[in-house]
């Protein structure tokens, strides 16, 4: 079980794993009517404008895509019991 300020062991991410970190930059998730929803394309774009990115090939699918299942993990987990979502 992880304590309250300790950072978590993530697995590598040999393949574009910047796009967590982007995500966790960006958002990951935003406000809605009745819990946190999924990023929407307008979010990421004014984002990376603010920025000066400028995304290549699908990185913003991806980022809008990461950000639902994020967001619908949120609303799934219960607590500090909820096992990781990744397999070590």
């Amino acid at each position: 079980m992880e304590r309250a300020n300790e950072e978590p062991d993530f697995p590598e991410l040999p393949f574009r794993g910047y796009l967590v970190e982007w995500l966790l930059e960006v958002g990951p998730v935003m406000q809605g009517g009745m819990g946190p929803v999924a990023l929407s394309h307008l979010e990421i774009q004014a984002w990376a404008a603010n920025i000066g990115l400028t995304f290549e090939d699908n990185e913003a699918q991806w980022l809008q895509k990461m950000s639902a299942v994020y967001a619908g993990e949120l609303s799934e987990s219960s607590g500090t019991d909820t096992p990781q979502p990744f397999r070590e």
